[in-house]
């Protein structure tokens, strides 16, 4: 929910992908798709069922589509519903992504390094060059931090392992967004940077807000707390209640 309505503020109202931005508005891409938190440790594999997958880690990313979100990154991991990493998850990136939710002319780019990992980690491909071919056709439009797409792209389209029209599909996908927030019209540009101050005065007390609320768990409203005396027990009814410390908030 958090980030259906981050979208929306960050964006504006959802549109199609190649729609212009406002003038305070900027895109939105969100990481990493999917299950990544099951794990519980960075790039560790997510042992979860389709049914899992599913009923709890696909459904932000409905939310977030439904918001209008026009880019996501993979995760890291493998996922073993699929027994795929997400970089060469097809069902997941085209099927679901761009086929159930619809999201056709969104991006998608590469988390750091991971399009490698695909040949180096996960032994889907023989090589870098065929490890970019896995990504691309699995629906990476974009490589990031590394060089796997321009090193091995070049090879593989003339061995016939990707088309120019999956080329010019992840090619499409990235310029679209950069024409819709203005990129090649300047928008980037601060017209006036000593006007922007007081532009952004109006959204400070806002901003101020928002965090307030955000770090806020428990508020004492009518004065419910203390509890009056007389109760056999108190329950708490919370994911995992009989552990009594979450990080760095004890319950009680």
């Amino acid at each position: 929910v958090f980030g259906y309505f981050s979208t929306l503020g960050i964006q504006g109202p959802a549109a199609s992908p190649g729609s212009y931005l406002g003038a305070d508005s900027a895109a939105c891409e969100a990481k990493h798709m999917a299950a990544y938190g099951n794990a519980g440790k960075d790039g560790a594999a997510s042992e979860v069922s389709e049914a899992t997958f599913f009923n709890r880690y696909w459904q932000p990313w409905v939310l977030f589509a439904n918001a209008g979100g026009r880019g996501v990154m993979p995760s890291h991991q493998l996922t073993s519903a699929f027994m795929l990493p997400s970089h060469a998850n097809k069902f997941m990136l085209t099927g679901l992504w761009r086929g159930v939710l619809g999201m056709n002319e969104t991006f998608i780019s590469s988390d750091c390094g991971d399009i490698g990992q695909i040949s180096s980690a996960f032994g889907l491909a023989t090589d870098e060059a065929g490890a970019a071919a896995v990504a691309l056709n699995a629906g990476v439009d974009q490589d990031l931090c590394v060089s796997s797409y321009q090193d091995g792209l070049p090879d593989t389209l003339a061995k016939g392992l990707i088309s120019n029209r999956t080329l010019d599909r992840a090619v499409a996908n990235v310029l679209r967004e950069k024409f819709a927030a203005g990129l090649f019209e300047g928008k980037w540009k601060v017209s006036d940077p000593a006007a922007l101050p007081a532009k952004l005065d109006k959204y400070r007390s806002l901003a101020l807000e928002v965090a307030r609320q955000g770090i806020t768990m428990l508020v004492n409203r009518n004065r419910t707390l203390p509890l009056a005396g007389g109760f056999a027990d108190i329950r708490i009814v919370i994911q995992r209640a009989r552990n009594r410390t979450f990080g760095n908030t004890k319950l009680f």
